[in-house]
């Protein structure tokens, strides 16, 4: 069974730690006869205080989708349960074998709202993934930008694992980005890493582009390239989807003004992208914030 699906059935769909949210799919005798060992799979750092923790009990839509060992189901179903609750959710945000599987949300009127609230809307200081009230996903040059808190607790992920990307082999281990939404599954291969300091003179704004067309595309791409860890020979337009991850990074940890970028493109229909991530390299230079240029 591949790691990602294990973890999906077994493990956790969602955990949001610190007054989090824990959603445990696992099979209904299970829940009756081992509830602690199936937990433990989830079992959170020791600075976080387990009493203040929200189980969420997964419905019987949910119980039968896991019955049938597949993860696309058993997503749509949490997808469903999640928007039950809160209308905000958008889709789940999920990078197979990796802790990361969250709901992602948007809100019209709040745009920050969940950058320290859970799906409940209740206080959480961890948050919840968020994307920008003008962004939006899978459409023809769109850039959906999505927030998430770097909390480096393996067990308090959010957008921890994203860091991961500063090394290859991490990459080739886990190139796509999935995100279902109601429509169902969208995989986004990785194809850019950067760091940016906000309070650098020649910061590069990729949070305000949500579009593209034309020459913007192009200069937008020019800026992306030239910080970019990764080179993956990806063809990317301005017809494509993109998602632009973003967090805070531990190289200019505690500045305030620090960000991890991770880009990925939507899969084109058909597309065999094996090549790009077999032959992909770490770049050797890229252009990284001034605190760091200075070391």
């Amino acid at each position: 069974m591949k790691k990602g699906i294990l973890i999906s059935l077994i493990g956790l769909v969602l955990l949001l730690a610190g007054g989090g949210l824990l959603l445990l799919p696992k099979k209904a005798e299970e829940r009756k006869t081992k509830p602690e060992s199936v937990r433990s799979n989830v079992t959170l750092s020791n600075d976080s205080k387990e009493e203040h923790n929200e189980f969420l009990q997964p419905n019987d839509e949910v119980l039968a989708a896991f019955e049938t060992r597949d993860e696309t189901k058993i997503q749509m179903a949490c997808l469903k349960q999640y928007r039950e609750i809160n209308p905000e959710t958008v889709g789940i945000i999920t990078i197979p074998g990796t802790v990361l599987c969250h709901p992602l949300m948007r809100s019209e009127s709040r745009e920050g709202f969940y950058l320290n609230h859970d799906l409940f809307g209740k206080s959480n200081p961890n948050g919840i993934p968020f994307m920008t009230r003008n962004s939006s996903l899978g459409k023809a040059g769109s850039n959906a930008i999505i927030y998430g808190h770097n909390i480096r607790y393996g067990q308090k992920d959010v957008f921890y694992p994203l860091s991961g990307y500063e090394k290859l082999s991490y990459y080739k281990e886990h190139p796509v980005i999935e995100i279902y939404t109601e429509e169902g599954k969208c995989e986004y291969l990785v194809f850019a890493y950067y760091l940016v300091d906000t309070a650098d003179e020649d910061a590069f704004v990729y949070w305000e582009k949500t579009a593209f067309s034309g020459t913007d595309f192009e200069a937008y791409f020019g800026e992306v390239e030239k910080r970019n860890w990764l080179k993956t020979n990806l063809p990317a337009d301005e017809t494509d989807s993109f998602i632009t991850l973003s967090s805070c990074s531990m190289e200019l940890a505690h500045s305030g003004t620090n960000r991890m970028v991770v880009m990925a493109r939507a899969c084109r229909e058909g597309e065999s992208y094996e090549e790009y991530i077999s032959n992909a390299v770490m770049r050797t230079n890229p252009y990284l914030p001034k605190k760091l240029r200075t070391k």
